[in-house]
């Protein structure tokens, strides 16, 4: 019976079962949820939309057309895990036309 003990105690203790789990703190706040649902909702906001006979064009789709080095930064030659790091430690999953 101690076999058993011991092989069940190694099997979770190598699997990381036997660690206490951490809970990272949520900010359920006000400003952070409305922070966090516009971030999201301009995450799926399209550049270039079509409704009927109408087309709409964002500004941030205008300015990667007028600045080359705008677009250079949105759309580099070569793109490498550092830079993509990077942008997603700050959150730029989507470039803003503010930035």
């Amino acid at each position: 019976m101690k076999v058993v003990y011991l092989i069940s105690f190694t099997v979770l203790w190598l699997t990381g079962y036997s660690q206490p789990q951490t809970v990272m703190p949520v900010d359920s706040t006000r400003e952070s949820i409305m922070y966090w649902t516009k971030w999201l909702n301009d995450l799926y906001d399209m550049g270039v939309d079509q409704k009927k006979d109408s087309l709409y064009i964002k500004e941030e789709v205008l300015r990667l057309v007028k600045d080359s080095a705008y677009r250079n930064s949105i759309y580099p030659e070569k793109y490498d895990w550092p830079s993509v790091i990077t942008l997603m430690k700050g959150m730029e999953l989507k470039k803003h036309s503010g930035t």
